[in-house]
């Protein structure tokens, strides 16, 4: 199954759960995509897949990092 397309991510972050939006995209053996949040945009870092579900960590800038987790759109 491709991952191709759009997925419905929750970042667990202190301030509490954000809801955001991760598009991702296979081109040849690379992974490429964006994750969009309260109008901000920024290129992906890392996750996992497995089936219909998404997991992994986003960068917050001098914050750290954070948990997240979500299915397709």
């Amino acid at each position: 199954m491709s991952i191709d397309g759009e997925w419905k991510i929750t970042v667990n972050s202190p301030m509490g759960p954000q809801p955001s939006t991760l598009t991702l995209a296979v081109e040849g053996d690379v992974l490429t995509g964006s994750q969009s949040a309260q109008g901000t945009t920024s290129p992906i870092a890392n996750g996992k897949v497995d089936g219909d579900t998404l997991s992994g960590s986003v960068k917050a800038g001098s914050f750290g990092s954070f948990p997240f987790s979500g299915g397709r759109a």
